[in-house]
């Protein structure tokens, strides 16, 4: 079976090829479907390593989307939220650990009164 990294990882694949196969502004001449999506996991996974919620890679995934989708013509904006996770230790042991999660908000204006919502997970 899969492991869960290697389930993650396939669903962020999937939901961010979702995200910039939709929102490319300027299509790539002859470019295989889902390559960009490709390359932007790719990247994310490469240059921000370790997203968890509230760590210092969230938040610099989430400039790095911001700008993406600023240069795709977007209004983009990041927006945090106060959560919290349970930890359990190796030993058994629980603790309530406290966070600032970040999420990336994009929109454009389109020529149909029609809304396209598309979501994705950017932490690990």
């Amino acid at each position: 079976m899969f492991s869960r990294f290697y389930l993650k990882t396939s669903l962020l694949a999937l939901a961010l090829g979702g995200v910039f196969s939709v929102c490319a502004a300027q299509p790539v001449k002859d470019a295989p479907m889902g390559r960009f999506a490709a390359e932007q996991t790719r990247h994310i996974a490469t240059y921000f390593p370790g997203r968890m919620a509230g760590s210092p890679a969230e938040l610099l995934t989430a400039d790095y989307l911001k700008q993406q989708f600023s240069k795709m013509g977007y209004q983009s904006d990041i927006r945090s939220v106060n959560t919290r996770y349970l930890y359990t230790s190796k030993d058994g042991k629980k603790n309530w650990n406290n966070v600032t999660a970040s999420s990336v908000i994009a929109a454009r204006n389109g020529d149909s009164p029609k809304q396209i919502v598309v979501i994705a997970h950017f932490d690990t």
